[in-house]
């Protein structure tokens, strides 16, 4: 039988993006199956504290995304790039095409993200589900 070390960290399951969120994402076709929308969120969080994250996402948020969750930092940068290109590709109302022109760059989808998570009105996304 296998002794783990104590140098290996416990696995956890990752906090879940509550529902309201979620949605949220989801309505710019940020798919909650897609591994990158978890670290989208974390990502859009880090940045709503403190918006100096945007001129350092590889060398602040990437990272510390990457030690919360126990991976590298460029396996979480390839996941939100994965999740904007899962979105752009959609071919329906639910795209990122609806509010941009070209594909849009990291800084520009999390700013946007930022902004819809942090001052939308909540109840307007609710009332829309309904």
């Amino acid at each position: 039988m296998y002794k783990l070390s104590a140098e290996i960290p416990p696995l956890t399951f990752p906090e879940r993006v509550d529902s309201v969120n979620s949605q949220i994402l989801s309505s710019f076709g940020i798919l909650s199956i897609v591994k990158g929308s978890q670290y989208v969120f974390e990502a859009a969080k880090m940045i709503a504290k403190d918006m100096n994250g945007l001129q350092c996402l590889d060398d602040y948020v990437f990272p510390s995304i990457a030690q919360k969750y126990y991976t590298t930092s460029i396996r979480v940068k390839r996941a939100i790039r994965h999740a904007a290109e899962i979105s752009w590709s959609l071919d329906n109302e639910k795209s990122l095409r609806n509010y941009f022109d070209s594909m849009p760059s990291m800084e520009e989808l999390l700013l946007f993200l930022v902004k819809h998570l942090c001052f939308e009105p909540k109840d307007s996304i609710n009332s829309d589900a309904h």
